[in-house]
């Protein structure tokens, strides 16, 4: 029925209690899950010298990837 489910996350033990469920639901119809994190571009958050802002969202982009990964990792066995 599902090809692929998509969950969004923020980083919360709230939305992360979503993953028990979700992870069910992929291996019920065989369906990739899809683990994602929404970045908000930098500059709306902090103001930075011309520059940094490429070097703070490699650094936020990172440090999602990370999140994401050991999230997924907990969940690949």
């Amino acid at each position: 029925m599902y090809k692929s489910i998509s969950l969004p996350l923020d980083g919360s033990a709230m939305a992360e209690r979503a993953l028990p469920y979700a992870v069910a639901h992929a291996e019920h119809f065989h369906a990739e899950l899809i683990l994602m994190k929404i970045l908000e571009p930098v500059e709306r958050r902090i103001s930075l010298p011309p520059g940094e802002t490429s070097r703070a969202e490699k650094v936020t982009s990172k440090l999602a990837s990370e999140y994401l990964e050991r999230i997924a990792a907990g969940f690949r066995e």
